[in-house]
């Protein structure tokens, strides 16, 4: 009896403890968010706006590479408005072909690409063949599109250091 009475009480604890880090990470993601509130409505300009889009995702979940994928006003075309990370420097600026990769194929579909949070050479690659970050098969990986008032403005393509758990990506 003794045991069992131990037992359950062991079990209590690893229970309270679980509720405890799931309500810590939850207040730590939306601090996190909280700030990067406040740092975008002071941002100033488009390349400010942007620059703390890709600061306030880092903040939620540190990333190898992100992007910033706006649509072009001259041409329609999507463009790299801004990038963080490995092989960032070749992409700021750089037009993407419609067809190119997981970046554009979210501008045409309502949800996050790929849904597994997993990139695989069958989805093609995550900005364009010229430029972006090197990917292998697993890496992950994932192109979330970006809508205003149901019109697709256009898409956050990230690359993470280990697959992002379902708040994080809610956020």
């Amino acid at each position: 009896d003794e045991a069992f009475s131990a037992g359950m009480v062991f079990a209590r604890m690893l229970h309270t403890e679980q509720a405890l880090t799931v309500s810590d990470h939850r207040t730590e993601l939306l601090a996190n968010l909280i700030e990067a509130s406040r740092e975008m409505t002071s941002a100033f300009g488009a390349d400010a706006v942007y620059a703390s889009v890709l600061r306030s995702v880092h903040r939620l979940t540190p990333v190898r590479f992100a992007a910033l994928v706006t649509m072009d006003i001259e041409s329609g075309s999507p463009i790299v408005a801004q990038a963080v990370g490995e092989r960032a420097d070749r992409c700021v600026g750089q037009a993407i072909e419609t067809e190119g990769g997981l970046a554009t194929m979210v501008l045409k579909t309502p949800g996050i690409v790929p849904q597994s949070y997993v990139w695989s050479a069958m989805h093609g690659p995550l900005l364009s063949h010229d430029f972006g970050p090197k990917l292998a098969d697993g890496d992950p990986a994932l192109a979330i599109p970006l809508t205003v008032q149901n019109r697709s403005v256009g898409s956050l393509a990230l690359v993470l250091h280990s697959p992002p758990d379902d708040d994080t990506v809610k956020l």
